[in-house]
């Protein structure tokens, strides 16, 4: 009886130390935390392929996507990727789950929150625009087909 509870207690203190630095990886100025988005597979089918536009501007200068986001050399290419640094991100996927901005910033490895974007850190809020339709959704911002989506940050 108190291996199990000891088994227990070791399991929710290593759940509640895991969720503890993945949040304050989020807030440093460097992203540590892991891409919560998975590689594609090749052996099953495609259920999801389609892109959309994500523009980034940084006190009004345009913050470059880098090309070589989603692409983890060796390893994988994740769900959500680009081929150039356009701004046009694509979704391959292998299931139906809707994918969202911030599984794309952590997938580029790149901090995201209301006033932080990877090393720059804001005194105001981002706003975010879907369509030309502001959001207050931040990193649940839903990437679906087509949309325009830009991330401004004063």
């Amino acid at each position: 009886m108190h291996k199990k509870i000891l088994i227990l207690l070791s399991s929710v203190i290593l759940i509640g130390l895991s969720y503890y630095f993945y949040r304050q990886s989020l807030l440093g100025s460097v992203y540590l935390g892991l891409p919560t988005v998975p590689c594609q597979d090749d052996t099953r089918p495609i259920m999801q392929n389609f892109s959309l536009t994500i523009n980034i501007t940084i006190a009004g200068k345009p913050y470059p996507i880098e090309s070589t986001i989603g692409h983890d050399y060796g390893k994988c290419l994740h769900t959500i990727y680009v081929t150039n640094a356009s701004g046009t991100v694509y979704i391959r996927a292998n299931d139906t789950n809707t994918y969202t901005l911030g599984q794309f910033f952590d997938v580029w490895r790149k901090t995201f929150t209301t006033n932080q974007i990877g090393e720059y850190q804001s005194q105001q809020n981002a706003k975010i625009l879907v369509n030309g339709k502001e959001v207050t959704t931040l990193r649940d911002t839903p990437l679906l087909p087509h949309e325009d989506i830009k991330v401004i940050y004063p």
